[in-house]
């Protein structure tokens, strides 16, 4: 017995019928190692310019397997036509291998195809050319800089303007270990800002394992993404150190603030006036004794020998009570604002 036709379009609707029943969402994938590309890199002459057909023919063999499977999956639920589909592409790893996986999703729907023309093809979607030199300029791409990483900063103008976020732990990573990580912070900057929504959960996951969580915080810092219950859950459990750094991004700003930002400001307050206690110790009203274990006068703020306070903060470092201020300030205005 033949299968019946099953309509699949990119649209909401179908023209020259109306649609009778809605079936849910449906959704299929194919997933295959990037080795099954490998040996077609070599056939560009140029990122932006070269071409293949036979790496064309590959991945448009893959399309036609995910919407095949698609069709089924459709077609388990009763439905004749899928509308509103949409195809993704992502490259994923792993257990130190990495695959190229293709995501088709649509809505299965039951309609009256009585009404369409007998020539109405089976499958209205397709992948236009464009379509498909991005996707294999963006895969040779991503190859390319996983290779070799000197390449990322002279691709960090494709990335923020395609918004390749699959790159996102190398460019972070280049970020972290590069020597002109200063410079480059810029670029960097304007590439998770562009990708927030991936970027803002990644980074405050990578503060907690990285080596160097001082100058993630600061990248969060400068993009603006400032997140007081990711820093309030952060500085209860890091390093002294890390803890004094966290106050300078504290001191940055959001992107947006709503009424719950109130609370957690409240929050940050009490948790930074329960970090920051006196790490050194008061003997007697004449002398202080330092973290360093040198004795000082009670009229000397710093000790003579490391030049920290009583709490261990230089002269340069932010004072806590500043930042509290600085929060307080913030606050109140939310709270005439929001809530007037």
């Amino acid at each position: 017995m033949s299968k019946k036709k099953m309509i699949i379009t990119t649209t909401s609707t179908i023209e020259g019928t109306e649609i009778q029943h809605y079936k849910g969402i449906v959704s299929a994938r194919v997933v295959t190692g990037t080795g099954y590309f490998a040996d077609l890199f070599a056939d560009f002459s140029d990122v932006f310019g070269g071409r293949s057909n036979t790496y064309q023919k590959q991945l448009k063999s893959i399309y036609d397997e995910v919407i095949e499977l698609l069709t089924d999956e459709a077609r388990k639920v009763s439905a004749n036509a899928i509308i509103g589909v949409r195809i993704d592409h992502d490259e994923i790893s792993g257990k130190g291998k990495q695959m190229f996986m293709v995501t088709a999703t649509g809505t299965a729907v039951a309609i009256d195809n009585s009404t369409l023309s007998n020539t109405e093809e089976e499958r209205t979607i397709e992948i236009n050319h464009e379509r498909l030199e991005y996707e294999i300029n963006k895969l040779q791409v991503i190859n390319n800089i996983r290779n070799d990483s000197s390449l990322i900063s002279q691709y960090m103008p494709y990335f923020i303007q395609h918004n390749i976020f699959e790159v996102m732990n190398e460019v972070v990573n280049y970020y972290l270990q590069t020597e002109l990580y200063e410079e480059f912070s810029v670029k960097v900057v304007e590439y998770i800002q562009e990708l927030e929504v991936y970027s803002r959960p990644y980074l405050y996951k990578e503060i907690l394992t990285s080596m160097k969580p001082i100058r993630i915080l600061n990248l969060l810092a400068r993009a603006k993404m400032l997140d007081y219950s990711k820093v309030n859950e952060y500085i209860n459990v890091s390093s002294f150190e890390f803890q004094k750094a966290s106050l300078k991004s504290i001191m940055s700003h959001q992107s947006s603030y709503d009424l719950s930002d109130i609370d957690k400001m409240e929050a940050m307050k009490q948790t930074l006036k329960s970090v920051f206690t006196n790490r050194g110790k008061v003997l007697d009203s004449e002398k202080w004794e330092c973290e360093c274990g040198k004795t000082n006068k009670a009229s000397s703020v710093y000790c003579r020998s490391c030049n920290k306070d009583i709490r261990g903060f230089s002269m340069t470092d932010i004072d806590p009570n500043v930042v509290i201020k600085f929060i307080d300030e913030r606050q109140q205005i939310l709270k005439q604002i929001l809530l007037k």
